[in-house]
């Protein structure tokens, strides 16, 4: 491996990135969402690629020429370096299955797996402590469980909340963990608690990246839309299922709310998918979707329409799309300065 050179990729050169999508595109693999690649180069050809998004590892690729000296190990090697670099604490992978030993083979361990993928990390203590903290709390016979972005909270987000507390005892909310939405994951958590903190009803969980996290999904190496949404869906509705087990072993019913989306033939084709994942599954965790809200003008209630508002300084126009609670959190004049200073955050799709 002498004559071997690592190099970190400027993301900005095209040139590059077109020589890494046709090396990647080899191996079925698809060449996105990424904040860091590194290419393993040998007489100015490209024999191996690893890349990564914040501290998951993606795209990693090794000629066959190559295969067997090691170059593998030294490539995850040199992109675990700028993980830590970044101050994360575990590194996690979702793979093709047929390289999921190679992963174990240096210590990662497995906690998904299909007939096409892996998904694994180096210290899976986090995900066991998330599922020890939920089944060591106390739920009621009948919960409703709802995972929501609330980007920010709107009226359409507790029109689903409430349907959720008409039928059930405890209705358990967990905010989605992205701090690159407008609304960090800390804001969104006080917009929750501010409308919810005196409710006996509801329970505010601190969210998990193993929940609706869009570096888990694993659409970089699945060609196709409806492949992307079955692969999704399926990671998805295990991983909640098995964090709620324990809840529905105890004799309690877990309820997921999913709002539906007019405007989305993707989202809405996800709901679709997990409910019919759940109906046929032994363990019978239920699943209601619930039909968008809309307001006395018939307007359907987005968390992108509220946003745009802010942007747009239409600050009492948000009254019909907003709850008192959080009109008053998400009109601060830093809210409002930062919309203008990221404008790319308020048209972001989530």
């Amino acid at each position: 491996m002498s004559n071997i050179v690592f190099e970190k990729v400027n993301l900005e050169n095209q040139n590059i990135e077109n020589k890494v999508k046709i090396f990647l595109n080899k191996f079925d693999l698809k060449y996105s969402n990424i904040d860091c690649t590194i290419i393993a180069w040998e007489a100015n050809e490209i024999i191996g690629v690893c890349s990564k998004n914040k501290n998951i590892i993606k795209n990693i690729a090794v000629d066959d020429s190559q295969k067997g000296l090691g170059l593998f190990n030294q490539l995850l090697s040199e992109i675990k370096k700028q993980i830590i670099i970044e101050n994360y604490n575990n590194t996690f992978v979702i793979t093709k299955k047929c390289n999921k030993k190679f992963f174990e083979d240096i210590n990662f361990k497995k906690i998904y797996e299909n007939d096409k993928i892996a998904f694994l990390a180096e210290n899976i203590d986090e995900y066991n402590n998330y599922k020890k903290f939920v089944n060591n709390s106390k739920f009621c016979k009948k919960t409703g469980v709802i995972l929501l972005n609330a980007n920010p909270l709107t009226k359409g987000h507790q029109f689903l909340i409430e349907e959720s507390r008409k039928e059930n005892d405890l209705t358990v909310l967990i905010p989605v963990i992205d701090d690159s939405s407008f609304f960090t994951t800390k804001e969104r958590l006080e917009i929750l608690s501010a409308n919810y903190q005196n409710s006996k009803d509801i329970k505010i969980f601190e969210g998990t990246q193993f929940l609706i996290s869009k570096k888990l999904f694993p659409s970089y190496f699945i060609k196709s839309d409806e492949d992307v949404i079955t692969e999704e869906s399926e990671m998805n509705a295990w991983l909640f299922k098995d964090i709620f087990s324990e809840q529905v072993k105890s004799g309690n019913t877990i309820t997921r709310y999913l709002g539906s989306e007019p405007f989305s033939k993707t989202t809405n084709k996800y709901n679709e998918f997990i409910q019919h994942l759940y109906e046929k599954d032994a363990l019978k965790i239920k699943v209601k979707i619930v039909e968008r809200y809309t307001n006395k003008n018939n307007d359907i209630i987005s968390a992108s329409k509220v946003r745009k508002l802010i942007y747009d300084e239409q600050i009492d126009k948000l009254k019909d799309f907003v709850s008192d609670e959080t009109f008053k959190l998400i009109t601060k004049d830093e809210i409002i300065e930062r919309a203008q200073a990221k404008p790319e955050l308020i048209f972001k799709n989530n």
